[in-house]
């Protein structure tokens, strides 16, 4: 066939002397200074992965073999805190290298166990109150759901509050409200958190709005089917009475009990 007729040039390949078989010029070897180069970045990728990988790495080894360690609800000494401290401070470290929410909360509750350990008084309990207090902000940056977390933050709040607060008390009140809404939202029917909130509550009962009161009803229907003696002391200490009867007036059972432990010289708490 005529080449003038075929529009693609043909290939054309290089045979050497011995006759070996033709190699395409498209095959020749890549130059050294290039293949240099292609290490150069392949190293520098790699070295990049793993700057990213060491703080999560070192983040480990701080944290080594605390990982199962959590404090109880209720820290209330420095000698229950006390086995979670060294756990703390090597979570502290790890903090270093990245926030985590449960690292942050187990601080949080050391620190506050600390604070609870000295009746929350004096110099010692303030830092300690100061410390749990940021600890359990910075937990809750991470986490928006940890409800022993406001349960903190609420009891630090009501310290500072009183529990029955005059009426010009609008904005610490107005504090406390918001973190008792966010420790019920996170944890309605905890067992370990209703009584708690109630008796910080209901001496505050006239300064909470209507929604929020809607929700410490529930919590005294919790509490009269849990813990009815518990409920009675607490409506005692906080002279709440009429509120808690009226929380309970469509729950005719609980209201029964609730009266019959409410009268005087009644001695069977908790029943």
């Amino acid at each position: 066939m005529n080449d003038s007729l075929n529009p693609v040039p043909r290939r054309r390949h290089a045979r050497d002397s011995s006759g070996a078989k033709p190699v395409s010029e498209s095959a020749a070897p890549v130059p050294a200074a290039v293949s240099i180069r292609l290490a150069a970045v392949a190293l520098a990728i790699g070295l990049s992965l793993l700057a990213l990988a060491l703080p999560e790495l070192g983040r480990g080894v701080a944290i080594a073999g605390t990982e199962r360690v959590r404090p109880p609800v209720a820290l209330t000494t420095d000698r229950q805190a006390a086995p979670f401290l060294a756990a703390a401070v090597q979570r502290q470290r790890g903090l270093a290298w990245r926030e985590n929410s449960e690292d942050w909360s187990l601080i949080a509750a050391v620190q506050f166990a600390r604070a609870a350990g000295d009746g929350f008084r004096g110099s010692a309990a303030s830092q300690a109150l100061a410390a749990a207090r940021a600890a359990d902000e910075a937990a809750l940056r991470c986490s928006i759901a940890d409800s022993y977390g406001w349960m903190r933050l609420l009891t630090a709040a009501a310290l500072s509050t009183p529990a029955r607060p005059a009426a010009d008390a609008e904005p610490a009140m107005t504090a406390f409200e918001r973190l008792l809404v966010m420790s019920i939202t996170t944890a309605p029917a905890d067992p370990d958190l209703v009584m708690a909130r109630l008796d910080m509550a209901l001496g505050r009962w006239a300064h909470l709005s209507e929604d929020t009161t809607r929700l410490l009803q529930r919590q005294v229907h919790l509490a009269a089917r849990w813990d009815m003696g518990r409920l009675v002391e607490a409506t005692r200490r906080s002279g709440r009475l009429v509120e808690v009867r009226a929380a309970l007036t469509g729950q005719p059972r609980l209201a029964a009990r609730f009266a019959i432990h409410y009268r005087p010289g009644h001695g069977a708490p908790g029943a």
